[in-house]
């Protein structure tokens, strides 16, 4: 058995969202979760809300691009002068000196079959990296040091056969688990609120108690939007009834507006989870206009990275996140800055900042 962690059951529609299933159009304002204050960006003026306290914004680059000025939470971020993180190095020639061993941080790694050799290069001493997932429900070449975070893909048979013969294989490198993934959008699982509540308990629910249970995994549309997220989730919970269990909420985020993106992050978890303290899981996120689908530049990647990490980081209800991506060859990244590998499969300028911090 797993170590169990606690469990929480949907108690309903979370505050904010009417008993029909529709979200109400009132601004949010803010939601007190235990002594802590956590204040939407409704109003985006007023800056971006970090852990209960208002960060003001900056513009620092001639791009347009709109970053947080640098912030390094204590303890979270640091990296000892006397362990340097990897430098750049060949495929087949990984710079990592010692024995991969996990972190302790909320960083985690988006690990695929075509990542590259050197994930041992993101797993040295003074990494802040814990966890991984690979959108499977199948370790394959997630680093065996890490908290693997299998995920039910989608709501077929065949998916759902598959994903409980994996189960059987999990052993004691799984403590979390995540439901459907992205069931709102018609290129992704495509199912219905209805469907996917009952997956959830038909699947999910049965790990009570022994896995930590995550929610479909929510995102924005082409056009940057959350606004189709926030319908179909809404209608989700109104489905399950009270009988969904629920106990983080993975979503992905992307932009080029740091400040939106924030904004985006804050409103999911003020609906969503702010009412019975479900913390968010950023399980993607990378600097990138989702209408072209182009990623940012690498200055410009950085920026954002820089200012999504040090707040993610210091946010007491965000528990986990991972950079999209640590590929050397799938889709376009590896010819943008997001890349937190270069084409040799090491770590890039910011991986190496991902997985260490900045340098000191």
């Amino acid at each position: 058995m797993n170590p169990a962690a606690p469990t929480a059951t949907v108690q309903g529609p979370p505050e904010g969202i009417t008993s029909t299933g529709t979200a109400e159009s009132a601004p949010l304002q803010s939601d007190v979760v235990g002594e802590k204050t956590v204040t939407s960006a409704a109003d985006p003026s007023q800056g971006i809300p970090t852990g209960g306290e208002i960060v003001p914004i900056t513009s620092v680059l001639e791009s347009g691009y709109s970053i947080l000025p640098t912030v390094v939470p204590t303890g979270t971020m640091s990296m000892s002068a006397a362990e340097p993180a990897p430098t750049a190095g060949t495929r087949g020639d990984c710079n990592a000196t010692a024995p991969a061993e996990a972190g302790k941080g909320k960083a985690g790694l988006g690990w695929m079959k075509d990542s590259g050799e050197c994930a041992s290069d993101f797993l040295q001493p003074g990494n802040k990296v814990s966890w991984g997932w690979n959108w499977s429900a199948k370790r394959e070449l997630v680093p065996a040091v890490l908290d693997f975070v299998p995920i039910l893909f989608g709501g077929d048979n065949d998916t759902i056969s598959g994903f409980r013969e994996a189960k059987d294989q999990w052993g004691f490198g799984v403590t979390s688990v995540m439901s459907l993934y992205e069931p709102h959008l018609a290129e992704r699982a495509n199912i219905t609120a209805e469907n996917a509540a009952g997956i959830h308990k038909e699947v999910m629910n049965g790990m009570k108690g022994v896995y930590e249970i995550g929610g479909p995994v929510m995102s924005q549309d082409t056009t940057g939007s959350i606004e189709v997220a926030k319908k179909w989730y809404t209608d989700f919970y109104v489905a399950c009834d009270q009988g969904c269990v629920i106990d983080f909420l993975p979503i992905a985020i992307y932009g080029t507006d740091i400040t939106k993106s924030i904004g985006q992050i804050t409103e999911w978890y003020n609906l969503f989870g702010a009412s019975n303290g479900t913390p968010i899981w950023i399980v993607e996120m990378d600097c990138r206009d989702l209408s072209t689908a182009q990623g940012c530049p690498a200055e410009a990647a950085e920026a954002y990275a820089r200012a999504l990490l040090d707040w993610a980081d210091s946010t007491e209800w965000v528990h986990r996140y991972a950079w999209f991506d640590a590929f050397v060859t799938a889709g376009s990244d590896k010819d943008n800055g997001n890349s937190l590998v270069t084409s040799t499969g090491t770590l890039s300028d910011l991986g190496r900042r991902y997985a260490y911090g900045p340098a000191q």
